[in-house]
């Protein structure tokens, strides 16, 4: 099958062309170098598709399947999913997933200036991203090619696309004028050894242009202009990630995240209390009332407060499927799940090994009875039924675990109203959980709840 006609510059056009019976082509998406991008449809399953188009005639073997390759096997929510890859005699064809967003450079533009706490959030995800991909076995991969049109805004999660010069890290790697000038590491612009603060910089980078709206200079110096309102802080996380040196850089994409999430807003307000943590324990009066969308969004907040914390469910062995019920982009290595500042663990070993150090959280669903008289709990939370034929079972659970001395109530769907009714029966505080859709996002709601159940604790 040749697909379409030549127009313009000698470009193929394949719109309308049913690629391979399986994909309608419906637009094109956009063109650079020796590519273009379009969009296409799955016919039997109704759904949207990028395909990247290369002509064999214009790059090597070798650098076609470059890209495909390097993507398949990936599974993390901030990278495209490769479906598929087709060839013919002309062209190799990528299928990947379809990005809807906006751009990070339209994002800039369109705004006059972005707070603090945005591009802190951006810079914690996209060093996720980095170190997911730093983490690849047997070699790490290097995505050298950051530029602001290569990410992705979808609502609330980053994607970084276009992988076309990423390289694995085998040995001493060079590559001469590869990568964007502004974003670019020197040595990646100057032909030397790549390693793994070259992406440092690229973040940095990134988070520099998003705070100034400028690129860095090739030859970083005092004269790099910060707005008013950025922190001298943050203004020194941004200088080291971008020291043209690249052993005064940070050493890889988790130190610059740890400096980042050190460095978010609101975390200073629990740090005397939360570090001295071990264990938190969640358990619900009855079945279906969130305990497990409470218990991420407290692993979540913890993280977010740079305290390291784990989930554990006591319920299921099958930690992936139970969770991937909130959100489908989960991804596990070395016996961790994760999943932007969620991580739970999935096997005993790793749990022997990090007990002693972190903070874990652990869900027993319905299961009071497993609870009572634990050892080594710092807290128990119970998280009570709001509706009124869910009360009954609050109290009886509340009556049951009355002896607890770390309890903590928690009334549901931010009921207020029933939060009143079982503290003025029980005589004793009871909180109540925000209306919340998301269970691993942050937000000023869950923040000042978690909050003051560590202050509560502390009294």
């Amino acid at each position: 099958m040749r697909p379409g006609h030549k127009a313009g510059k000698g470009r193929t056009i394949i719109i309308n062309q049913v690629l391979f019976q399986k994909y309608r082509v419906l637009s094109l998406l956009g063109s650079g170098g020796s590519s273009s991008v379009y969009l296409a449809e799955h016919l039997k399953l109704e759904q949207y598709r990028a395909v990247k188009c290369i002509p064999k005639a214009q790059v090597r073997i070798s650098t076609q399947y470059l890209e495909a390759s390097l993507l398949k096997n990936l599974r993390h929510p901030g990278i495209p999913m490769i479906y598929d890859i087709e060839e013919d005699e002309m062209f190799l064809y990528i299928i990947e997933e379809y990005i809807q967003g906006e751009s990070l450079s339209a994002f800039v533009q369109n705004h006059s200036n972005i707070s603090q706490e945005i591009i802190v959030s951006f810079g914690i995800q996209l060093c996720g991203i980095i170190e997911y991909l730093h983490n690849q076995k047997p070699y790490p991969i290097l995505y050298l090619d950051f530029k602001p049109e290569h990410i992705i805004l979808c609502k609330s999660q980053l994607k970084l696309i276009d992988y076309g010069i990423s390289s694995e890290l085998k040995g001493n790697r060079t590559f001469q004028s590869h990568g964007t000038p502004g974003f670019a590491a020197p040595e990646q612009l100057n032909g030397c050894n790549l390693v793994l603060q070259t992406d440092v910089y690229g973040i940095g980078a990134i988070l520099y242009y998003m705070l100034t709206k400028e690129l860095v200079s090739s030859y970083f110096d005092a004269f790099h202009l910060f707005p008013k309102y950025c922190s001298l802080h943050f203004k020194k996380i941004i200088k080291k990630a971008i020291s043209p040196e690249y052993k005064k850089r940070y050493e890889n994409a988790r130190e610059l995240r740890k400096a980042l999430m050190k460095h978010s807003f609101g975390r200073t307000d629990i740090q005397p209390n939360a570090h001295l943590l071990k264990k938190i324990s969640i358990v619900g009066s009855q079945k279906h009332i969130g305990v497990t969308h409470i218990a991420i969004s407290l692993v979540s907040w913890l993280n977010h407060q740079n305290q390291e914390t784990y989930y554990e469910s006591t319920r299921s062995s099958n930690l992936i499927s139970s969770l991937t019920s909130y959100q489908d982009h989960l991804w596990e290595e070395h016996g961790v799940v994760r999943y932007h500042n969620f991580q739970a663990v999935t096997t005993s070993s790793f749990l022997t090994e990090t007990k002693k150090s972190h903070i874990f959280v652990q869900d027993y669903g319905t299961d009071v009875g497993s609870v009572q008289g634990e050892e080594n709990c710092d807290f128990l939370i119970l998280v009570l039924g709001s509706r009124p034929w869910e009360i009954e079972y609050g109290l009886q659970a509340c009556q049951a675990l009355a002896g607890e001395e770390h309890l903590v109530l928690l009334c549901n769907y931010n009921d207020k109203q029933a939060a009143g009714k079982y503290a003025s029966v029980l005589r004793k505080q009871v909180y109540y959980f925000p209306l919340d859709q998301d269970p691993f996002a942050w937000t000023k709601e869950k923040h000042q709840l978690f909050q003051e159940i560590l202050k509560g604790r502390r009294r």
